[in-house]
């Protein structure tokens, strides 16, 4: 696992960890600074788990071994932990709340950078480019995105077909061949309705890109390449503007990925599309 910041990391997988690696990973949020110089031993100790715990800890983040663990702690920033988000409360005023989405998604949008690897665009950007049809599935809030996702195609003339019927995505996804791509968004990386079309997509041996902002969710298990947003969101969703900017942040360095790639035809679609929707403008 390359990443120039591993307290992100942590934080991107922590609500998807055992019960006791998430003590371990407490632990090492709040205590990270000492953590570099503890051993096995010490941090099994410290986080109340056994040592057992801590390599399986190791081994679910990607390392093979505790001092590669601890030569990447030593390595990160402390950025994750240099500006805390902030909520929204009853007792803010205008001014403090714009301010507060401002900063929060201002930070979301740094972090998903940081966390957003290099060769995960690139390869997602291979399977678009390759593939012979291509769907973009996404509920709720999610599948706003992906409907903005399939427009952003457009204007640069790559035909994606975005379905929002839960129904009709299993269906479509079904039929889905090999050389076909799936693009699933779920912020939760849970959602059972875009799971179970990438589940079927991943059985038909099509290709699949999974952008969501937990890194070992349910969708992740059937990802040929995981694109990860980050937020810091609580249980009820009050996300206080991080959620959704991470995402938007993904499909937007995509669409620019690809636009760079095929700049001669991009241009000329995006002055094509223009074109045919003067009519409907005053």
């Amino acid at each position: 696992m390359v990443t120039d910041n591993l307290i992100l990391k942590i934080e991107a997988t922590l609500q998807d960890l055992r019960p006791s690696e998430q003590k371990i990973a407490h632990y090492v949020l709040a205590n990270y600074e000492q953590v570099k110089f503890q051993t096995v031993s010490e941090l099994a100790s410290n986080s109340h788990v056994s040592e057992a715990s801590v390599m399986r800890f190791i081994k679910r983040l990607g390392f093979k071994g505790f001092q590669y663990f601890k030569l990447s702690l030593a390595s990160t920033t402390n950025q994750a932990n240099s500006q805390r988000l902030k909520g929204i409360t009853a007792d803010d005023s205008t001014e403090e709340i714009k301010k507060t989405i401002a900063g929060n998604c201002i930070s979301s949008i740094q972090d998903t950078a940081t966390l957003l690897e290099n060769q995960d665009l690139e390869q997602a950007i291979e399977l678009i480019l390759s593939s012979k049809e291509i769907l973009i599935i996404g509920v709720g809030s999610s599948g706003i995105f992906a409907q903005t996702l399939s427009y952003n195609f457009l204007r640069i003339g790559i035909i994606a077909k975005y379905i929002s019927d839960p129904h009709l995505q299993a269906m479509t996804a079904s039929l889905i061949k090999p050389g076909d791509l799936v693009i699933g968004i779920s912020h939760s990386g849970s959602t059972r309705d875009t799971i179970d079309a990438i589940k079927l997509a991943h059985q038909k041996q099509a290709k699949t890109i999974c952008i969501t902002a937990h890194l070992k969710s349910p969708i992740a298990k059937y990802a040929d390449v995981l694109l990860c947003s980050f937020s810091r969101e609580d249980p009820l969703g009050r996300s206080a503007g991080r959620g959704s900017i991470s995402q938007l942040y993904v499909i937007e360095t995509l669409t620019a990925c690809l636009y760079t790639k095929i700049k001669e035809q991009a241009d000329h679609c995006r002055q094509t599309t223009a074109q045919a929707v003067l009519g409907k403008l005053y």
